[in-house]
């Protein structure tokens, strides 16, 4: 009786997934390697966080901003802000009031 196994079909070895990030044969059961999948997660969470840090300088950038108070004005020809009572501004610029109804 012989003891030899029959060759195997085909090549011997099942086909093996190219890994998507590097383009190598993978060797994990998912077709990817574990660490080009880290690249990859990493990537989009340093984009994430680029989105974040952005909207972070523009709330930094808003709440810097002077707040008009209730008492202030915005000279429509320099931008300067004053106060409600003052009826020139240094420009030269003259608000006008409409004068009272008398009825």
């Amino acid at each position: 009786m012989s003891t030899k196994k029959p060759p195997p079909l085909g090549n011997g070895s099942p086909a093996r997934k190219r890994c998507p990030v590097c383009g190598e044969i993978s060797y994990s059961q998912a077709g990817i390697h574990p660490q080009c999948n880290q690249v990859r997660s990493e990537s989009e969470r340093l984009k994430r966080v680029e989105k974040s840090a952005v909207a972070a300088q523009l709330i930094e950038e808003l709440t810097q901003r002077p707040v008009m108070g209730r008492w202030d004005k915005t000279c429509p020809r320099c931008g300067t802000r004053l106060h409600s009572r003052k009826k020139t501004c240094e420009c030269g610029h003259v608000f006008h009031r409409p004068a009272p109804e008398h009825a």
